[in-house]
């Protein structure tokens, strides 16, 4: 697949996600958004984007198993 298409799906996720105005849902859309961009990071070799949504990610993972143990 082309690393543009993924690019392009990870964009209209991250954007997406900013969308509801739940924090819980904009946190789970973004953390998709990551794991797309992760992928695009490594087929296209951007060790930047990679790491990055990785970092985003592990946060996200934080805050949404800190909201999940809440309810």
């Amino acid at each position: 697949m082309n690393p543009e298409i993924i690019g392009l799906i990870a964009t209209v996720l991250v954007f997406v996600s900013y969308l509801p105005k739940d924090v819980k849902w904009i946190r789970i859309i973004n953390f998709i958004g990551c794991i797309v961009w992760i992928i695009y990071g490594v087929f296209s070799g951007a060790l930047s984007v990679w790491l990055m949504n990785l970092l985003v990610m592990i946060v996200h993972i934080f805050h949404l198993v800190k909201y999940f143990k809440r309810k």
